[in-house]
């Protein structure tokens, strides 16, 4: 499956994810949609959607953030 195709097929939970990063810590909307799109997250849901959704979106985003919080130490 090609990375587009797993955008499409995913949209609205990484939307989710996204918005939970915007909101709950203050990231802006650019950020938000590199931290999802550009990291581990997208390979992720792409190969375990199934254990991903298990959880929160707001759960991703707190994971994304504190990796995100690690890179920029």
């Amino acid at each position: 499956m090609k990375q587009n195709e797993s955008y499409e097929r995913h949209e609205e939970y990484l939307q989710c994810v996204e918005q939970s990063l915007i909101r709950d810590y203050l990231i802006s909307d650019e950020d938000a949609q590199c931290m999802v799109r550009h990291s581990w997250f997208l390979e992720s849901i792409r190969k375990n959607a199934e254990y991903i959704k298990h959880h929160r979106p707001e759960y991703w985003a707190s994971e994304l953030y504190r990796d995100y919080q690690l890179i920029r130490a």
